[in-house]
């Protein structure tokens, strides 16, 4: 049997390999100037199969609406670990009117018709602020 010292170290170990509790949606209500104007959460089977294939484990999707007319659809998947976003990152094909990036176990995409570029800027940045890790 192992010394007692042995098997809290482990289980405390095992505790800290645990993901983080939730606390609240992946997709902030606001974002820079954009509002959000609808918010779904999808099953994890939604996710397409170039992104399903890193472990979904959560999908969000919601609509966003800047001040000049501007409009948005973001979608987080939270993925098993965020190797898996930095991979799925790496290898996105990029797509006409879409951003795509990841934070920690989160990948985001964010089509658009037409946007301006500083607006989708700090829509991303403050994204990417909600989703790192404190």
């Amino acid at each position: 049997m192992p010394p007692r010292g042995l098997v809290v170290w482990l289980l405390a170990m095992l505790a800290g390999c645990a993901p983080p509790p939730a606390s609240g949606p992946a997709l902030p209500e606001r974002a820079g100037e954009w509002t959000r104007q609808t918010h779904r959460e999808a099953p994890a089977g939604s996710a397409p199969a170039g992104i399903a294939r890193f472990g979904v484990q959560q999908v969000e999707l919601a609509d966003y609406a800047a001040p000049g007319g501007e409009t948005l659809r973001a979608e987080a998947y939270q993925l098993a670990s965020s190797a898996a976003g930095l991979e799925l990152e790496q290898t996105w094909r990029r797509e006409p009117n879409t951003v795509a990036f990841h934070v920690d176990r989160y990948f985001v995409i964010l089509r658009y018709a037409s946007a301006d570029r500083s607006l989708l800027n700090s829509f991303v940045r403050e994204v990417q602020r909600h989703l790192t890790p404190r």
